[in-house]
């Protein structure tokens, strides 16, 4: 995982597409998400506890941040943060995703997410 400051990021994210997204590590420890919001960039942290990852307890339960990162792929953000209506649909620096849309499959990526580091 590459080391982006939180300027990096906005840099990176300013004026992209809503959804837009940079999992990175937070210099205070633990990580940040990223996310583009109609091209302006917001950060929220993303705690690692003995549980797993998350956003606040009681929902850091998340065993790695693929398994994060798969479930906001379909729900939106806004219980975290009522200004971020939208999922994570476009790593910065990834290929174009093809987001599983059944139930099937996203458990399926969720149980291989599990078992595996990031």
């Amino acid at each position: 995982m590459s080391h982006y400051s939180r300027l990096d990021a906005e840099q990176l994210l300013t004026g992209t597409q809503t959804g837009t997204f940079l999992i990175r590590p937070r210099s205070a420890g633990h990580y940040a998400l990223s996310i583009s919001n109609n091209g302006i960039p917001n950060h929220c942290i993303i705690y690692q506890t003995d549980r797993g990852y998350g956003f606040a307890e009681p929902y850091n339960v998340y065993s790695t941040l693929k398994a994060l990162v798969l479930h906001y792929a379909h729900n939106s953000l806004e219980e975290h943060n009522d200004s971020l209506l939208t999922t994570l649909k476009y790593p910065v620096y990834g290929p174009n995703v093809i987001v599983p849309t059944t139930t099937a499959a996203i458990k399926d990526d969720q149980r291989q997410a599990s078992g595996g580091e990031c």
